[in-house]
């Protein structure tokens, strides 16, 4: 159960920071330096696992990667990744596409309220309403197609995912709000909301990948701070620089009403390859 936590666990981060879009951010600076021409990263999680898509800003081409072979820290440059890979760990002239996707949500809000009794126990009280606001989602949908293959977003790439899936959901969040009490000393109230946060995440990522803007809404919902934010702590403090991450453990410590040390305990257990 252990691994379903670590993947449902504040996913936008785990994913973002320390999974595929790391290695696929590392792998495309050593493309650029190959022929000296600007990579855009235009597809990351794909139905063929592993693999994610680039565009040559030059040429106009796009081609896919497989990066299950890609090793970030011993594959320094692109000639290196070359020597690993075999047939069809690089598929060229793809053709992009589009699709129309019809989606949307009710808006649900939520609000807390802290109450102490005589003997200075306090309280936290959590209220979920849902508004009769309807948030459309739809959005055109890009896949690429070539070699036979199709490039297409997955369930956002983890069989994991998957079996969580077919678990009540119930189950899963009262899982995942206990070993937020227990192991990071953050308050039922608190651990339950970053449950279902981290749930209606794991959902919407599944369908789409989501933009910089939703990452920075989930990044400031869940440690109150911007995702570029976070990147920038944890860029920095890999550089040797702690002052930007260490207010960054003070921010989302504070946000979350528990102590530096215990975020920061969470962010070198779970972001250990990054920090």
């Amino acid at each position: 159960m252990k691994s379903l936590f670590v993947v449902s666990l504040l996913s936008w981060i785990l994913v973002s920071c320390n999974g595929l879009d790391v290695r696929a951010k590392k792998f495309e600076k050593n493309l650029e330096a190959s022929n000296g021409q600007n990579q855009t990263l235009v597809k990351l999680w794909t139905e063929k696992s592993g693999y994610v898509v680039f565009k040559n800003e030059v040429t106009g081409e796009y081609a896919a990667y497989n990066l299950d072979i890609y090793d970030k820290k011993k594959m320094k440059t692109y000639d290196a990744y070359l020597a690993a890979t075999s047939t069809n760990d690089i598929v060229t002239n793809l053709t992009s596409g589009q699709e129309w996707v019809v989606e949307g949500h009710w808006y649900e809000e939520s609000s807390t309220s802290t109450s102490c009794d005589s003997d200075g126990n306090c309280y936290d009280t959590t209220t979920y309403w849902t508004t009769d606001i309807w948030v459309d989602t739809s959005h055109w949908y890009t896949f690429y197609t070539g070699g036979g293959f199709r490039f297409s977003n997955d369930s956002t790439a983890t069989h994991d995912l998957d079996t969580l899936a077919s678990i009540r959901e119930e189950m899963v969040l009262g899982y995942m709000s206990h070993q937020l009490t227990s192991e990071f000393s953050l308050s039922a109230s608190r651990a339950d909301e970053l449950a279902k946060l981290a749930w209606r995440y794991n959902k919407l990522e599944s369908r789409r990948e989501l933009t910089p803007a939703e990452k920075n809404l989930f990044a400031l919902e869940s440690l109150g701070v911007s995702y570029s934010n976070v990147e920038t702590a944890i860029r920095n403090r890999a550089s040797g620089n702690d002052e930007s991450y260490q207010q960054l453990l003070n921010t989302a410590s504070d946000y979350n009403r528990t102590t530096p040390e215990e975020m920061g305990r969470f962010f070198e257990t779970y972001l250990a390859d990054e920090i």
